[in-house]
């Protein structure tokens, strides 16, 4: 009796110590049923939502995918969850405060102790801001090449005198 009392007190240990780092990790973590419905959903994925703890088994995420990006997210998703295996995936979902975000979905399949299919865990993290920053980013060297090409082509027309009277004038400001 005292051996498995101290199995069960490591054990309920060992499962509290999950659940704090599971509700307080800095990204979004879900588990789903083998029927895509919501089993589990952190503290950070519900607040992305506004879902309630106790409202989690009737929340239905599908609702909240934009719906030009239901096919790109349901098509590797559907397969994922008919082949028993992972997907990763971006679409945009729709936040609590009504905007949609931009959110990369890794997961993988879970099994149960006979290998039966238990449906999907996973990782949401909002990559909106850094899809913002690579596009600005791509936007701003596309200029970059659009003047450099602009002053080759400069240099290749004008005699070498005229090429640093121009370059010269273009670094003064306006009269």
């Amino acid at each position: 009796d005292t051996e498995q009392t101290r199995a069960e007190d490591a054990l309920r240990e060992s499962e509290e110590r999950f659940r704090l780092v599971a509700e307080s990790a800095p990204v979004m973590l879900w588990m789903g049923d083998p029927e895509a419905k919501c089993l589990y959903l952190n503290r950070a994925q519900r607040e992305f939502w506004g879902v309630d703890l106790e409202a989690i088994p009737q929340f239905d995420w599908n609702s909240t995918v934009h719906p030009d990006d239901r096919e790109v997210l349901f098509e590797p998703f559907g397969e994922a969850m008919q082949s028993h295996t992972g997907f990763s995936v971006g679409a945009r979902y729709r936040r609590a405060d009504g905007h949609y975000r931009l959110v990369q979905t890794n997961a993988q399949p879970r099994f149960g102790s006979g290998g039966e299919f238990l449906g999907m865990i996973g990782v949401n993290v909002d990559i909106t801001e850094a899809r913002r920053a690579e596009l600005a980013l791509r936007r701003e060297t596309r200029i970059l090449e659009i003047l450099n090409r602009t002053g080759a082509a400069m240099a290749a027309h004008l005699a070498p005198a005229r090429l640093v009277l121009a370059v010269t004038a273009a670094g003064l400001p306006p009269r």
